[in-house]
């Protein structure tokens, strides 16, 4: 497997994953899953690339799903919670991850890692794109009172057992306010 450089979504802040996601080799199908996929656009790009591959968009929202389902009827769609995703353990070669674990809880956090790492085979890729400040805060959300977000450098969840290597760590500047964020691409050694 290669990671390659490619840019599937110029003029939005997800950009970076396309460009550093298609984490996907030669040969063989592989499984690719994003958790929080919405309505599944992202993962149409890179099948759009690669479409040997088996494509899985999970999302909580059933209205994203529904919308995903008709849109790209080439992806599978599991309405599911990203802490339990109802597919087998080692079952995807790449995870993917945009612009979600700054929504999860910090209660919920180490059982959507655990999770994650539970998804992904020996070898496999997991990327993450997420806000990257330069130390870890919680923000109350403005739209919404009572909410609020957690950014940090979540890599760090994976890395820090030596499970996981960082093989690359890419900052952009966030399109709508100028904040720091990043596109990590991590590989799961045992």
């Amino acid at each position: 497997d290669v990671i390659r450089s490619r840019r599937l979504l110029d003029g939005n802040r997800d950009r970076a994953v396309g460009q550093r996601a298609e984490a996907i080799g030669e040969g063989r199908p592989l499984t690719v899953i994003e958790l929080g996929a919405s309505n599944g656009w992202r993962l149409d790009g890179l099948r759009s690339i690669a479409p040997q591959h088996r494509y899985i968009a999970v999302e909580l929202s059933g209205e994203a799903v529904q919308a995903g389902r008709a849109a790209y009827p080439e992806i599978k769609f599991l309405e599911a919670c990203i802490a339990a995703v109802p597919r087998p353990d080692a079952c995807a070669e790449l995870v993917i991850i945009s612009f979600v674990l700054h929504w999860i809880s910090r209660e919920e956090l180490s059982g959507v890692v655990a999770e994650v790492d539970r998804l992904i085979a020996p070898g496999g890729v997991l990327v993450i794109a997420d806000f990257w400040p330069a130390e870890p805060v919680t923000i109350p959300m403005h739209h919404r009172a009572g909410v609020w977000t957690f950014k940090t450098d979540h890599s760090l969840l994976w890395t820090a057992g030596g499970t996981y290597a960082l093989e690359s760590a890419t900052p952009f500047p966030d399109a709508g306010n100028g904040e720091r964020c990043a596109v990590w691409v991590l590989r799961k050694a045992v």
